[in-house]
This record gives C-alpha cells, structure tokens and sequence, in this order.
C-alpha cells in the first residue's frame, strides 16, 4: 500500500491564509476599505494593500506578496511592515496567535 502524505507546505499555507480570513476587504474607489470582526475599526489602504490582502487569504507567502507588489508598484513594498500595521490596528492576531496590537 502506498502512503499518501500531504503536499509539504500545504499546511502551512492553509493556516497563514487562516490568520486572514477574517479580514474584510471592500473595494472603495482606488483602494480598499480593511475590517475585522476583531475590530469595531476600519482602515483604508491603497489597492496594493487590499491586493496584498487577498493574495494573503489565498494562501500566498508574505515573501511572495512582496515580489507581486513590488512587480505590480514598480518599487519595492514593505509588506511585512504593512502585516505589522494590521496588526497595531487590532485588524489582525500577532504572528504568534497572542491579542492584538491594539491598547
């Protein structure tokens, strides 16, 4: 009998893209408008960052997003530092899992 055993990543990915699941991304006018059940609070970002938050809920690297963006913007984009402002924000858990950024 063959053993089956899981893509390697696939986990991984699937539990990244979880962490950005809850995130609400709404098309408003050039940009987007960022919410979270997490957060009575609202952000809105450019669409490089609504874009970056999609590509994230499909389970792409953050590494990955930052080629895309950069690719897309013509310069590099701080995605990690974007990542982080989410999470000041309360719109999303600490890399960890802990609480949020929020006070």
């Amino acid at each position: 009998m063959t053993e089956v055993r899981p893509m390697a990543g696939v986990g991984q990915a699937a539990r990244a893209a979880g962490r950005y699941a809850a995130l609400t991304v709404v098309r408003d006018g050039d940009g987007y408008v960022l919410g979270s059940a997490r957060c009575p609070d609202f952000v809105a970002v450019p669409a490089i960052g609504g874009q970056v938050v999609q590509w994230l809920q499909g389970g792409a690297s953050v590494g990955d997003c930052a080629r895309r963006a950069a690719q897309q913007a013509g310069e590099p984009v701080d995605v990690a530092g974007f990542i982080d402002g989410l999470v000041q924000a309360g719109l999303l858990p600490a890399a960890d899992g802990t609480g949020t950024g929020a006070v």
